[in-house]
């Protein structure tokens, strides 16, 4: 959970760089810069964790994820990844917005893509802390809080069920890469008319100087 939202937000963040900044972008050396993606999660996930660890409490918890955290760290943990995800709406919704912009068939197959995240987002980990962090601002009832995790655990299992499937059929980019790594899954994609999608896409570099050529004012 704690690494894959850090990881949705430096993705988006990558692909606005990769767009916004593409000769910047370009000189980066992978060997160094994706390892230190990874690591900023890594880091983040362990400072929780020992957040968590060091503000433990000795009250009765369930069986539950968000009971994992007590305390301190469980305030800290719930409104990092609230405001985490907010991060995540609006990098993607930037991006989306560039991408628009460019034109092109690859371009808006590429802003399908980025909208079936979104909602994913929205329906998946943003309506969980959401719901977690407002019931936490307006009661300390500890039978209500567990209600609401509950409730808003319904949502968190939805993110982590459902966006391959919406992927699949949102997204001919996401659906040619998992066909690619699952074969069955091409049958399935063709079964659904989706043959003509299945051929790899060859992206183009654009620049920003394209971008603002195709919107002067």
């Amino acid at each position: 959970m704690n690494l894959s939202t850090m990881l949705i937000l430096l993705v988006g963040i990558d692909r606005v760089m990769s767009v916004k900044f593409l000769v910047t972008y370009s000189r980066l050396n992978p060997c160094f810069y994706v390892p230190s993606l990874i690591l900023i999660a890594l880091v983040y996930c362990s400072a929780l964790n020992l957040l968590a660890y060091f503000t433990r409490t000795d009250e009765l918890t369930m069986c539950l994820v968000p009971e994992a955290y007590t305390g301190l760290g469980k305030n800290v943990a719930f409104s990092s990844h609230l405001l985490i995800n907010i991060l995540v709406l609006v990098t993607y919704s930037y991006l989306t917005r560039i991408m628009k912009k460019s034109g092109g068939e690859a371009g808006q197959k590429i802003v399908k893509s980025l909208r079936a995240v979104v909602l994913c987002t929205v329906f998946g980990w943003f309506i969980t802390f959401l719901m977690c962090n407002t019931a936490m601002m307006l009661t300390k009832n500890k039978n209500v809080l567990l209600a609401t995790d509950m409730v808003a655990g319904f949502f968190a299992c939805t993110h982590t069920a459902l966006p391959f499937f919406i992927y699949f059929w949102k997204s001919s980019i996401y659906r040619q890469e998992f066909c690619r790594i699952l074969p069955f899954f091409r049958r399935v994609a063709e079964s659904y008319g989706a043959q003509s999608s299945m051929a790899r896409i060859q992206p183009s570099a654009i620049t920003p100087s394209q971008i603002s050529s195709r919107n002067p004012s």
